[in-house]
């Protein structure tokens, strides 16, 4: 919910009844509408000939709505459903919107020719049947169907599989199995299931098969994710899968995969993305030089990244995308993984049993269900209803939670936090043998001494304990993700006072984000690591450190400060991909769209052990009652095969 700064209004617009700046900025911020909107859809309705200036409003007024279907995540505006719209018009203009059958009677008229067209226009909107596209996201769906149903056109290859494969280092159930085989022989595999549901099981058996079986080879294979940390999670997933096996087991191609295969990149990097000229190096006239890719968590990427995706594969090549549909969709406009999962039941295969024991982790799971059905008296009255506390002390940290959150209450909480999960480590010690003596700079390039790689690994292991999670960043104080940033660092600006000069926005043993992609140090949006000390040359200064393969990459906090932000806590979409022990979950009680049951649910399901819930259990509610909804054509697009 960042503060955006809106163009003043200005030609058509200017002259809507009533026009209030104040109120219309707040409801363009609401609608998630961005910079510079007005003056594009104020010049696409000049663009229009013909009509009056009346008319010339109400196309305005309908393009806004188009645009701020975007921005909720849909790739068009339905106009057979016109109930949200005719809410948002009336939330913009702060009276009585106008009339629907009005604005929509306007597409049917001639003067819209020039930006109006149907399948095939290279018009700036096109409209088919009852949506309405940007001519940009329909020219992209219509592509990506088409490059699907190539791909599903590819006869299945019949691959034999050693079933020993599939027995260790644990025995994979049946649908695993299944799972398994889908994914040899589909060139387009559709992985599904919660988390817990042994999906990086089913990754290794997977990699294992195919080399074994002398199809591919480690080289043959890329790993990828849509967010570095995502991508760093599944190798490390995967490379403690394989160094489960018995050393019976595991072979010169397990050793392989081991070395080459388990390291993800991120999509972008992948395909090559070239920020300098917005597109990637790799295409269908530059296809990726592998003959299988697995992508992990799948949801998170949008409609035109998936576009790009499927453009790079070589035409032989296996896809097999991996996730939980029901997890929050893309940033982007599209809910790509979602549509596929419903459009393509034969190359689906979705995993139900979970393979976690811990009592707090199947209430975590049981509530998370609940939650993403919608069912609200469940959560309170059900078999795995929700317990209530009113004090910090009545916490037993076990399962799901829920603390009433006064501002007393919040700051006890917080400091309780700060004190228990991130001060002090499992062993109950402190970080402070963490941070102390600085870290010696290996010479020349090389590795890291082993007691300092050790202190390095503790200390990212520290902070991947527990994180709080909020689905904004700017809102009521200690109930966002910015204001609990800074109460936290408060509190280690205390704790460190007598080393400090100063107070720095970030200091020495503080975890850290990045902010924005990077390419020359290779680090991406939503990247995470920590600020430790380290001697270079005789002198002292703080690093960045973050995981990068089977080690870590370390740069000077001085050159990159203005790229960071601090993560004691994190916005839950940021939190995609990543997996806590424990999780502290914010939820404010505010207006529009800014929580969901999607966004619940995929922040319980980042905890493993437990979730204390900070909200009213009125927001609460609210919530889970709260379903999102993206319009997209490609399932139809696909004809439902």
């Amino acid at each position: 919910m960042s503060e955006r700064t809106l163009p003043p209004l200005g030609g058509v617009l200017a002259d809507l009844p009533d026009p209030r700046a104040a109120r219309w900025q707040l409801g363009l911020r609401k609608l998630f509408l961005p910079e510079g909107v007005l003056a594009m859809a104020d010049e696409l309705a000049r663009m229009a000939g013909g009509l009056d200036r009346g008319e010339r409003q109400d196309l305005t007024l309908l393009l806004l709505m188009l645009l701020a279907e975007q921005g909720r995540g849909s790739t068009c505006l339905p106009l057979d459903d016109p109930e949200q719209i005719v809410q948002d018009l009336a939330q913009l203009e702060g009276r009585q919107a106008p009339s629907w059958e009005r604005l929509k009677a306007l597409l049917d008229r001639p003067e819209l020719v020039p930006i109006l067209g149907g399948v095939g226009a290279g018009t700036p909107l096109i409209r088919t049947g009852e949506r309405l596209f940007s001519g940009r996201y329909f020219r992209s769906e219509t592509q990506l169907a088409t490059l699907i149903q190539a791909r599903m056109d590819v006869p299945a290859a019949a691959r034999g599989i050693d079933e020993r494969l599939l027995r260790s280092p644990r025995l994979l159930s049946e649908e695993q199995v299944q799972a398994v085989r889908l994914a040899l022989e589909r060139p387009l595999a559709l992985i599904t299931g919660g988390p817990g549901t042994g999906k990086t099981s089913i990754v290794v058996a997977m990699l294992r098969a195919w080399m074994h079986s002398g199809a591919l080879s480690a080289n043959d294979i890329l790993l990828a994710a849509p967010t570095g940390k995502a991508a760093q999670r599944m190798g490390q997933s995967i490379r403690e899968t394989l160094l489960k096996l018995p050393g019976q087991d595991r072979d010169a191609q397990d050793q392989a995969l081991l070395t080459r295969a388990t390291e993800p990149q991120t999509l972008h990097r992948l395909l090559g993305w070239h920020p300098g000229a917005g597109s990637f190096r790799h295409h269908a006239g530059n296809p990726l030089a592998a003959k299988a890719v697995v992508v992990d968590e799948a949801s998170m990427i949008g409609q035109e990244l998936m576009e790009a995706l499927f453009k790079a594969l070589a035409p032989g090549a296996t896809l097999v995308l991996l996730g939980d549909p029901d997890q929050l969709p893309s940033v982007d406009p599209g809910q790509v993984f979602r549509d596929l999962v419903e459009a393509l039941p034969a190359a689906t295969l979705n995993l139900t049993h979970n393979f976690r024991v811990a009592p707090g982790g199947i209430h975590i799971l049981e509530v998370a269900k609940a939650v993403i059905a919608g069912r609200v008296r469940e959560l309170w009255d059900g078999d795995h209803a929700i317990p209530r506390v009113d004090r910090l002390s009545a916490l037993t940290h076990k399962g799901v939670e829920l603390l009433a959150p006064s501002p007393a209450t919040l700051r006890a909480f917080f400091t309780h936090w700060m004190e228990d999960r991130i001060w002090k480590r499992n062993d109950g010690q402190g970080i402070e043998a963490l941070l102390h003596p600085p870290l010696k700079a290996p010479v020349d390039g090389g590795d890291w001494a082993e007691h300092d790689l050790e202190r390095i690994k503790a200390l990212v292991a520290n902070f991947n304990r527990g994180r709080v999670l909020c689905p904004v960043n700017a809102g009521p104080e200690l109930m966002a993700v910015d204001g609990i940033n800074a109460f936290l660092h408060g509190l280690a600006l205390m704790k460190a006072k007598d080393y400090l000069e100063a107070a720095p926005g970030i200091i020495v043993g503080e975890p850290v984000m990045v902010l924005h992609n990077d390419y020359r140090r290779l680090l991406f949006n939503g990247d995470q690591g920590v600020v430790m000390m380290v001697r270079r040359d005789g002198a002292d200064r703080p690093e960045v450190f973050f995981p990068r393969g089977d080690g870590y990459v370390s740069f000077p906090l001085a050159g990159m400060r203005e790229a960071l932000t601090l993560s004691y806590a994190m916005t839950v979409h940021k939190s995609q991909g990543s997996e806590f022990e424990r999780v502290a979950l914010v939820v404010p009680d505010l207006e529009g769209e800014f929580v969901t049951r999607g966004i619940l649910y995929t922040a319980l399901t980042r905890a493993q052990l437990a979730v204390t819930i900070l909200a009213s259990p009125g927001a609460w509610d609210r919530g889970v009652a709260r379903r999102e909804q993206r319009w997209s054509s490609l399932g139809s697009a696909l004809g439902r095969r």
